[in-house]
């Protein structure tokens, strides 16, 4: 069975840990990386395969919103 690949996004440190324990639970799902910087996030999405990104709207600097117009426009 193929796994899911994900990166998480998420300014928080308790949220990104949080979401680390319940998707590790779960053998279907493997987690490539995580940040909690928004400007991290397109080079991550770049540099790793991923099928998911778990990404927090709200963050600080770059917002989710204009992260996700970028990486559609990639």
């Amino acid at each position: 069975m193929k796994k899911i690949k994900l990166i998480i996004a998420d300014d928080h440190l308790l949220i990104r840990q949080g979401l680390r324990k319940v998707i590790e639970s779960n053998s279907a799902y493997e987690i490539l990386a995580e940040t909690g910087n928004g400007a991290e996030v397109i080079e991550l999405v770049k540099n790793h395969d991923a099928d998911l990104l778990i990404l927090d709207i709200n963050l600080p600097g770059r917002g989710g919103m204009d992260i996700i117009k970028d990486i559609k426009a990639a």
